[in-house]
């Protein structure tokens, strides 16, 4: 460090010459490392001060010329050596040349020593050899080529005259001793040099750290979109500050074209007119040193208004301005006001239009929170509207019956993304009322869905109303129902009457006769029977209306066969197949068995009726998906298509056939059916016969009468 010190000073003092030396001994390029340099730069100039002084020796001997001893080749040998290790010395293996410079000075001693063991000379080289070393070389090699010396002298030691030892003593004890002195100062000289060479690369570090943050600073402040820009507090009366840094945006913003901001105080820009309460600002940040941020109009030289947004931050005895140009924002800002109020107002004007609906007006989001609720609807719920937004009917505590229903439909319209309608029943002290809702989806520009709107009306009066309509035509439909069969009932009535009042005058004159008395005795008897089952059925189909049906675990098996058991001996009069097919592993089911029993009776004596003799009527029970199925198919006459649709309505008998029936049987069938929950169909073609299919659940029913 000293000898960088003496050589910096050495060049700047000697001008030229120095620079020249400078130049001569400059470290080779591929040596980073300070010491490294250092070590290289001296023995570059200890090797070139020998060449020069052995040119300049060898000049004066020249110029005297007077003898010397020296042979002239080795003289010029040794300067060509000299020469090569300067040369090497200028590269990286300036190491190499040291060792070759410290071994020659080593050998040439020890030789010396061997010659003439006390020689002020041979303490020169070998102390020279030592400080070349330790200057040159690191700690090891010193410690290297030191104890070789002390060696060497060992070895003179033992080969030199008694006389002599004192002498080599005495040149071995200050060898030693300037080794280990040389040692120590080199182990002092070597941590002290770690240290600051450390402390110089943390220096360079943060040389480094500071020239990149300067580049970061710089290259922040131009690329920002922001102006930026530093000022000094100047002393005064007054706030006074001077611009000593400025970016691109702030030299655009405040300056003029073609005069930089640099070196300017504030008040020369010509801001006007709140530039002083921003100066005021900024020595107030400066004094309290914490940070501000604020807005101001600023009016320029050219009376044009702008609005900055800025922000004051203290920096040693000056502060660091960040401002940006909001005079388009303000201007935004202003629209949005004017706009702002205007949507208002439109608001309440739909807010009044909306309110004064009795329609229950709504609206919700997408996960069925509220986010509108006209008058109607908050004074139908009886809540206000801000306990109603972002909250869901289940969080206001709302009927669950209709917020299911609600839901149901809401998410129909969420996945159709159709409008849905719907109703709904409400119960209150005064009675029922009915309500029919609206769900249409909202949608935005890009065709996605934000929201739904709901519409409840009341409809009770229109419920009513329909009501009281239908309940006038099913009045009406009684009423002609009643007529018809008053009608078709004096019908049916008149005919036996008639023959029942024939039959009694003829008994009257053939009592003589027992043949033709017994003849229409016969008749009396199937009259009264066909009155007597014309009122039971009118009977039967008043009381079942009403009458109460008993369940319990049935096997419909038993049921069909005890049926068809019965209805054996009419098939055989008619010379008809009657065939029961049981299915199998059929459960017991929950029915009635009277109401069941009829019904199929019902069933089969009407395929018997209908299928002319010869003819083949089948009963067959399975078990299909869960439910009972009873088939009855016969090859009788059929039914039209005309007919089909009726033929299980009251008091109905085909148009196309020559039935004695009263139209009550199937009808009474089917409600016996139905109220055990099932289901009967038929299919027909005329002239082949027909097929009534009963379907009956296996699960436990309430009676639907």
């Amino acid at each position: 460090m000293i000898f960088d010190v003496f050589f910096r000073s050495s060049v700047i003092r000697f001008g030229q010459l120095g620079r020249v030396l400078e130049k001569l001994t400059r470290p080779a390029a591929i040596l980073t490392d300070l010491d490294e340099q250092r070590r290289a730069r001296l023995l570059a100039v200890m090797l070139l001060l020998l060449l020069i002084a052995s040119a300049v020796l060898m000049l004066l001997v020249a110029l005297v010329q007077q003898a010397w001893d020296v042979n002239p080749l080795l003289f010029w040998a040794s300067w060509a050596l000299i020469g090569g290790m300067y040369l090497l010395s200028r590269t990286r293996n300036y190491p190499s040349a040291a060792r070759v410079a410290i071994i020659i000075i080593t050998a040439y001693s020890l030789l010396e020593a061997h010659q003439t063991p006390f020689n002020v000379s041979l303490l020169a080289f070998m102390v020279t050899a030592i400080l070349l070393s330790s200057m040159t070389l690191r700690l090891r090699e010193t410690i290297f080529f030191s104890g070789l010396q002390v060696l060497g002298m060992l070895w003179i030691a033992n080969t030199v005259p008694p006389a002599e030892l004192a002498h080599v003593f005495i040149l071995l004890v200050f060898l030693t001793t300037t080794s280990m002195l040389v040692v120590i100062i080199g182990i002092v000289q070597h941590y002290y040099r770690r240290q600051i060479n450390h402390q110089t690369e943390n220096l360079l570090q943060a040389q480094e750290r500071i020239h990149q943050s300067e580049a970061r600073f710089r290259a922040a402040t131009e690329g920002s979109l922001d102006a930026f820009f530093l000022l000094q507090s100047e002393p005064g009366p007054v706030a006074n500050f001077r611009f000593t840094y400025a970016n691109r945006q702030a030299e655009a913003l405040l300056g003029r074209p073609g005069e930089p901001l640099i070196g300017r105080r504030v008040q020369e820009l010509g801001l006007k007119p709140n530039i002083f309460d921003f100066l005021e600002q900024a020595q107030a940040v400066l004094t309290s040193r914490t940070t501000l941020a604020d807005e101001i109009p600023l009016l320029s030289a050219d009376n044009r208004l702008t609005w900055l947004q800025y922000q004051i931050v203290p920096v040693d005895n000056g502060v660091a301005v960040t401002c940006r140009d909001i005079t388009d924002r303000k201007h935004n800002e202003d629209q949005l006001i004017d706009l702002a109020a205007a949507l208002d107002q439109q608001k309440r004007m739909l807010d009044q239009i909306l309110s004064s609906t009795p329609v229950y007006f709504h609206i919700y989001d997408l996960k069925g929170r509220y986010l509108y609720a006209n008058k109607s609807f908050v004074d139908f719920i009886g809540r206000p509207l801000p306990a109603l937004v972002g909250k869901t009917w289940r969080e206001l505590d709302f009927s669950s019956a209709v917020g299911e229903q609600f839901d149901q439909d809401f998410k129909a319209v969420i996945e159709t993304r159709q409008p849905v309608q719907d109703t709904f029943q409400m119960s209150f002290p005064d009675g029922g009322r009915f309500y029919e809702t609206i769900l249409i989806p909202v949608w935005d520009n890009s065709a996605s869905m934000t929201s739904v709107i709901a519409t409840v009306s009341d409809i009770t009066a229109r419920k009513q109303s329909e009501q009281q309509r239908l309940e006038l035509a099913v009045e009406r439909e009684r009423v002609k129902t009643l007529q018809d069969l008053i009608q078709d009932t004096s019908h049916d009535l008149r005919t036996p009457l008639a023959t029942l009042n024939t039959t009694l005058y003829l008994l009257k004159r053939l009592v003589a006769n027992p043949e033709r008395w017994e003849h229409h005795t016969g008749v009396l008897e199937a009259q009264v029977v066909y009155l007597t089952q014309l009122l039971d059925d009118l009977v039967n189909t008043a009381r079942l209306e009403k009458t109460e049906f008993y369940f319990t675990l049935l096997d419909v098996n038993a049921v069909l066969e005890r049926v068809v058991g019965e209805h054996y001996g009419v098939a055989q009069r008619k010379n008809q197949m009657l065939t029961f097919v049981p299915g199998s592993q059929i459960p017991a089911l929950p029915a009635d068995e009277v109401k069941l029993f009829r019904a199929v009776t019902n069933l089969v004596s009407n395929a018997l009726k209908y299928t002319p003799e010869g003819g083949s009527v089948t009963v067959k029970s399975a078990c299909v998906n869960g439910k009972v199925e009873l088939l009855f198919e016969d090859t009788g006459i059929g039914i039209s298509p005309n007919d089909l649709p009726f033929i299980f309505e009251r008091f109905y008998r085909g148009l196309d056939t020559q039935s004695e029936g009263r139209g009550l049987g199937l009808a009474i069938t089917k409600h016996i059916i139905q109220a055990h929950g099932g289901s009967i169909e038929v299919e027909s073609v005329v002239g082949k016969g027909s097929l009534f299919r009963v379907l009956l659940p296996l699960d436990s029913i309430e009676p639907i009468l």
